[in-house]
């Protein structure tokens, strides 16, 4: 097998790893593992933070359209019995012929 020389791909990634770290308390950004564990850990945090932002933004563009639909009620049933009367439309006569009895 040939061997394997990997010195400038080992220091730069371990120099990527060293300056995502910077700014973590005391051997989390100076020392390699330490700080690979915590940006890893950090990165994680990241993500879950990002789908935990969708969900409170969605909440709150919930309540902020509940807040406003009530002073246009009155406007909005029309629409919602059209909503309504589409969904309760009776089915054409010939449907009852395809279905199992």
């Amino acid at each position: 097998m040939p061997r394997v020389k990997r010195g400038t791909h080992r220091r730069a990634s371990r120099k990527k790893v060293l300056e995502q770290a910077s700014g973590y308390f005391l051997t989390k950004s100076k020392l390699y593992r330490a700080a690979q564990e915590a940006v890893e850990r950090g990165l994680k945090f990241a993500y879950v933070g990002r789908k935990l932002k969708k969900r409170e933004y969605r909440s709150l563009w919930i309540v902020r359209i509940n807040g406003i639909v009530p002073g246009r009620r009155r406007f909005l049933q029309p629409v919602c019995a059209w909503i309504e009367g589409r969904r309760a439309r009776p089915e054409p006569e010939s449907a009852g012929r395809y279905r199992a009895a």
